[in-house]
């Protein structure tokens, strides 16, 4: 059995870890020192005697335990350091073959460490030490080059200088876009601050934000607030923090670190140096893509439909179906018929005042349906009806000789709904050499299996055959012998 391990940092995101991966099907255990002695010792044994897929533990579980076929070691928030990073993430792989180690981190993280070094150390030395490596740990996070090797620079290993080309970042392929107009920004501002504040207050300054403590210190004057409004406080912070990773911008030592320029800013202030930096783009939700005018006033059309009729105002449209309506604005009957929640019924009581509202904001905004219905959503009809055709689909282009994989990327489907779409071609009357997912040794384990489970699922069946046995072949050999 393969083995994963989550590292969290607290008791509490532990237990909160383990329980949602039982609850979604994982076996698992989980390890604190909030414990009795017995339980750390049965999860410690489980977890050994490789009794459950999953071990969700704090620091405080044994390091010393040598498991060789962990797969996956998953950090559920920074370490306080590298040396504990490297250590944690050395569990993985430890028998050479191919693992993962994935580190999740949060701004609410950095400031749980920085809480944890103010109440677990005294010595002002010991202190100040802490906190420049956890500011070494949060640059890792932010880092934008190979991170193999800064974790070969941070602990002065001499050995091979070129890109491990296996972490994500050597194997992110997204295009790094200019941000020297901005990083000038952030470096002018630090310095007209006097570069006596942190990265938080520096990006509200940025923003334009109107906080108390911004017009306190009368940073509302400064000739550079409000220049990056366009960019969310999040962003700018990423982008300060990106600067500092790139040696650009230093930080102070310390409980709140203070930023200052690096005789790197020079030559970018003076337009001599370019930066670039890998920006994330999160798309627009949908729930925040809705005309919000038009949206109170279906709303208003709602609570007076409703009042009239005696019925809570969900029961006219819920609050889902009207952001839809202000969202793709439809224009008619039948394109209300696409918004989810219309149908022919609710289209016949309420339908015409609903419409007349809409018809009304296209004339004030004449600009906005052509925008908006272009991309409607499939009617319920309609959409049952590519539903039906979608496994075919899949089947036609595994049968030109594309892989699963090539699939599902094409489509944007996972792999297991492409081998499902499969399954379900053959079941009617699709021509599909099913064999090719498995030996004849295989369907034999698998049948026997089969047999012996009093719960006919995957499951129980994949936990009696070999390991090498998949799910996808086990579905294939029992789609193929009518027993799925």
């Amino acid at each position: 059995m393969n083995l994963e391990l989550f590292i969290a940092l607290t008791k509490k995101t532990t237990e909160q870890v383990h329980h949602w991966l039982q609850k979604n099907g994982y076996t698992s255990s989980m390890y604190h020192g909030g414990l009795q002695e017995w339980e750390r010792e049965q999860s410690q044994s489980q977890y050994v005697n490789d009794e459950v897929q999953v071990m969700v533990a704090t620091n405080a579980f044994g390091m010393g335990i040598d498991k060789s076929n962990v797969r996956f070691v998953i950090h559920y928030g920074i370490p306080m350091n590298l040396e504990a990073y490297y250590q944690e993430a050395g569990r993985a792989g430890r028998d050479g073959e191919p693992s993962d180690c994935y580190l999740l981190a949060s701004g609410q993280d950095f400031q749980l460490q920085k809480f944890l070094v103010e109440q677990s150390i005294e010595d002002p030395y010991r202190k100040k030490m802490e906190y420049t490596k956890l500011q070494q740990m949060i640059q890792y996070c932010y880092i934008q080059t190979c991170l193999q090797q800064y974790i070969l620079d941070y602990f002065n290993d001499e050995g091979a200088r070129e890109d491990c080309g296996r972490c994500s970042n050597c194997l992110d392929e997204s295009v790094k876009e200019e941000i020297t107009r901005e990083a000038q920004m952030i470096l002018s501002t630090v310095k007209r601050m006097g570069e006596r504040f942190g990265s938080s207050i520096t990006a509200k300054v940025l923003k334009g934000s109107k906080s108390q403590k911004v017009y306190e210190l009368k940073f509302h004057h400064l000739t550079t607030f409000g220049l990056l409004s366009h960019f969310t406080e999040k962003d700018i912070a990423s982008m300060i923090n990106f600067l500092v990773a790139e040696g650009i911008l230093l930080t102070e030592d310390g409980k709140f670190p203070t930023l200052r320029l690096s005789p790197e800013a020079v030559p970018v202030l003076k337009g001599e140096r370019s930066v670039f930096m890998k920006i994330i783009k999160v798309q627009k939700t949908l729930d925040e893509s809705y005309n919000q005018e038009l949206f109170e006033r279906l709303r208003g059309a709602r609570k007076k439909l409703a009042d009239e009729k005696g019925v809570p105002p969900y029961v006219v449209f819920s609050d889902a179906t009207l952001k839809e309506l202000a969202r793709y604005i439809p224009t008619s009957r039948d394109k209300m018929l696409h918004i989810k929640g219309v149908g022919e019924r609710k289209l016949d009581q309420f339908g015409e005042v609903f419409l007349d509202i809409l018809l009304d904001f296209t004339k004030e905004h004449p600009h906005e349906p052509s925008k908006a219905t272009a991309s409607l959503p499939l009617s319920d009809k309609e959409a049952r009806k590519n539903e039906r055709k979608s496994h075919l689909q899949s089947f036609d282009a595994f049968q030109s000789g594309q892989t699963i994989k090539e699939i599902a990327k094409a489509r944007g489907l996972s792999a297991v709904t492409i081998e499902n779409h499969l399954f379900k071609a053959y079941s009617e009357g699709e021509p599909l050499d099913l064999s090719s997912f498995y030996s004849a040794q295989m369907e034999q384990e698998v049948l026997t299996a089969y047999d012996q489970v009093e719960e006919k699922k995957l499951k129980p069946i994949k936990e009696k055959v070999s390991e090498e046995i998949g799910y996808t072949a086990i579905k294939a050999i029992l789609v193929a012998n009518g027993k799925l």
